[in-house]
């Protein structure tokens, strides 16, 4: 649980005039909490054919950050007309945000020294946020909507590939394309509404050659 405090009590001088100008006092407190998960999960099966197999690769990601805190600020002013600002603040905070990504491969040889390869991906991503700041006014608070914030944001990818690997004892050559699809959406319901929303189409192509001496 980690936590924060500071404390600054200042004072400001004009030294012609000998005069007290500006006294400050500041003070802040914090603390989180927070986890995160990353996981990952794998099967594979070969076949009697040799080189010839499928596999399932599964992460999974899961963070979690929390938190709450105030700041305080009284400062007087004594030139001319005494004056004071006040500033007393509290708020909290937490975000919150998973990650799904299945792989599925499957792999068929072509003679001695070829291969096939398809393969299917996806990725599900989520993220929550939400500070929420008042202002203490006496023994009232009210929202400060310019210092808080609600905020969703989720991107899905898909993509599939097909690829042709050919290897000798001294060259690797690979060549293929592949296919991706994918959505951005992110939705803000304080201080104001509003929704964006994307989608996009990639074609990935990919040659690769590479010589051993």
């Amino acid at each position: 649980f980690p936590s924060h405090d500071s404390y600054l009590d200042g004072l400001t001088s004009v030294l012609s005039a000998q005069e007290n100008t500006t006294r400050t006092n500041n003070s802040t407190t914090s603390k989180s909490f927070g986890y995160t998960l990353n996981n990952d999960l794998q099967y594979q099966h070969r076949f009697k054919k040799t080189r010839r197999t499928v596999s399932l690769n599964l992460n999974m990601q899961a963070n979690n950050r929390s938190g709450d805190g105030a700041y305080y600020s009284n400062s007087v002013y004594y030139l001319q007309n005494d004056s004071t600002a006040l500033i007393d603040q509290k708020y909290t905070n937490e975000s919150t945000s998973w990650t799904l990504a299945p792989t599925l491969s499957y792999t068929e040889p072509l003679g001695k020294r070829a291969m096939l390869l398809w393969s299917t991906r996806a990725s599900f991503q989520r993220n929550n946020a939400e500070k929420l700041t008042s202002d203490i006014i006496g023994s009232v608070s009210s929202q400060n909507s310019s210092l808080s914030n609600v905020y969703a944001y989720q991107y899905d990818k898909k993509a599939t590939g097909l690829y042709y690997k050919f290897s000798t004892d001294s060259i690797d050559f690979s060549i293929g394309s592949g296919l991706e699809q994918s959505s951005l959406r992110s939705d803000q319901t304080f201080p104001s509404q509003f929704t964006t929303s994307r989608d996009f189409i990639n074609v990935l192509p990919r040659i690769n050659f590479t010589k051993r001496f």
